[in-house]
């Protein structure tokens, strides 16, 4: 259901498009968090199924491994595009910085269980600071290159004199 809202989204509005309604309302990545539950479910019931705690643990293992890969495939998903949308035209940024910020990575949580340290959100919002200081910051930097262009100048017309 997710990969078809994604298509017809784009297909409508292009292959840049921001995804932010339907099932991507509530998740950032709800085909990832589908496929997450199908497999707890399958261990959950090779578990159940298991004759021994060898085979407990051997059902366990694949399904576990296989969260553990779709944890690190949305990681990785959301660093190319904070790379993206931080290159974007400032609207779609903005709004791309909204929809991280309101919406879960995976699954929709109460918010006293909802993991804190999301790293994109943590990174948006460290942009978001730093566009706010950028014009101080800017001339603090020229100041400060404007200084070390004399000092060096300086340095240079010394070591001249003195070799």
């Amino acid at each position: 259901v997710a990969d078809a809202q994604k298509y017809r989204w784009k297909a409508r509005h292009g292959a840049d498009a921001l995804v932010s309604h339907g099932l991507w309302s509530i998740s950032r990545h709800p085909n990832f968090a589908g496929e997450m539950v199908f497999h707890v479910g399958v261990m959950l019931a090779g578990i159940a199924g298991a004759t021994s705690a060898a085979a407990a643990l051997l059902s366990a293992l694949a399904p576990s491994a296989f969260l553990g890969v779709m944890r690190g495939a949305t990681r990785r998903l959301e660093e190319r595009q904070l790379l993206f949308f931080e290159r974007a035209p400032p609207e779609l940024r903005d709004r791309w910085r909204a929809y991280v910020q309101s919406t879960p990575r995976l699954f929709p949580l109460p918010a006293a269980v909802q993991p804190r340290a999301d790293p994109i959100v943590a990174e948006v919002e460290e942009r978001q600071e730093q566009e706010t200081r950028g014009d101080e910051i800017a001339g603090i930097l020229g100041i400060t290159a404007g200084a070390g262009a004399v000092t060096a100048a300086v340095g240079l017309i010394g070591w001249l004199l003195v070799s």
